[in-house]
């Protein structure tokens, strides 16, 4: 049971999740919430409402329609938005109260589907998790939809999965990775979800290699490599990973054999990152360091002396002596002022306070830092 945090914020919420990571595959997302879950997505998960729309709606459920179970209403507002705006995709997904009164969404879910013709499907939610899990169930769901075989190429095609303005923020990451993969004799195949497009989606099956880069994209790389044999490689290639990646992504191609690229066997107190695990696995796997990770499903993405965290009486055990710290700006609270603290913002936890600091993951050297 999560613990509650008195000073930190908690992270994004599963709803936010969901949104986020189908926000530019033309689908219709549907929040079944009476106004909440909605407004925290719209004024500080989601950074992409001035430059490209997206159709997500709310449901706007009343006392009276959680009561006596009106489902009708919520069927027929999806059905009548629907055949007006004609998505590629339907989702749904809830907060707590729907959740709480037992509502049937895998049945409202094929009425939708028969009314309409649009394939419908449910993300379950219930805003008491957070961002990673609702992103990752809803990426699994959609991929299983509409993932198939459509190019070929003569270059190794890679997909890049997991990518949300949510640990991705500043756009230049992911322009940097294109970028860097190219450089490597890579081709982008597909990248989910961030500065892409639905078609991307359609061909994902084509790749020889997942690249991985956050724990949202980690259970559909999974599901891709035990359905079609596409093995899968976790990381960055972020200073100092740059070669070690690049041998990982070879050797997945002509093994089909998955791994993390940041994998190491042993532990040190010297230097603590705290973040999602594959981007602070990246970042530290060059130094005597080890990962703290607030994501309640990142234990196969964390290596030796890496910890989930649960909480804030957790995250005060956990710390220990280190010698520097690199983590979101509120974690600096609970840091002995002794230690030196390098900042690198996190959007899910922090939001919009440090947006502007946010820098491309990939350029980002905080050895740098550490000697400034």
């Amino acid at each position: 049971m999560k613990q509650a945090n008195v000073r930190l914020p908690v992270m994004t919420g599963d709803v936010s999740g969901v949104c986020s990571v189908l926000y530019e595959l033309g689908g219709m997302v549907v929040m079944h919430d009476p106004s909440g879950c909605n407004s925290t997505y719209n004024t500080h998960d989601e950074i992409r409402w001035y430059d490209q729309p997206s159709l997500i709606f709310l449901s706007g459920l009343k006392h009276s329609d959680a009561i006596m179970g009106n489902d009708d209403k919520l069927i027929n507002d999806i059905v009548t938005a629907a055949k007006m705006y004609q998505p590629n995709f339907i989702a749904i997904c809830n907060s707590p109260i729907p959740y709480i009164i037992g509502t049937d969404f895998e049945a409202i879910s094929l009425l939708v589907e028969q009314e309409t013709g649009i394939p419908t499907f449910y993300v379950q939610t219930n805003a008491m998790h957070d961002y990673v899990h609702g992103a990752s169930a809803a990426l699994k769901k959609v991929v299983k939809m509409f993932a198939a075989h459509k190019r070929q190429s003569e270059l190794p095609l890679v997909n890049i999965i997991g990518t949300t303005p949510l640990d991705y923020t500043n756009k230049k990451s992911i322009m940097s990775l294109k970028s860097w993969l190219t450089a490597q004799g890579y081709e982008v195949n597909a990248n989910l979800s961030f500065d892409t497009q639905f078609d991307e989606l359609k061909q994902l099956l084509d790749a020889d290699v997942n690249l991985v880069v956050s724990g949202i994209g980690f259970e559909t790389a999974k599901m891709l490599e035990r359905d079609y044999g596409i093995p899968y490689v976790v990381g960055l290639p972020v200073k100092g990973m740059e070669e070690q990646l690049d041998i990982c992504l070879k050797q997945a191609i002509k093994t089909k054999e998955s791994c993390l690229a940041y994998e190491r066997e042993d532990s040190y107190e010297d230097y603590l990152f705290i973040g999602d695990p594959v981007v602070m696995g990246s970042l530290s796997c060059r130094v005597k360091g080890r990962v703290l990770c607030p994501n309640e499903s990142a234990v196969s993405l964390l290596t030796t002396g890496g910890q989930l965290i649960d909480g804030e009486e957790e995250l005060i055990e956990a710390i220990g002596h280190p010698e520097v710290v690199i983590a979101d700006p509120l974690y600096n609270y609970y840091i002995d002022e002794n230690v030196r603290f390098i900042e690198l913002p996190h959007f899910a936890l922090s939001g919009r306070l440090y947006r502007k600091r946010i820098p491309d993951l990939l350029t980002f050297d905080w050895r740098e830092e550490d000697e400034s």
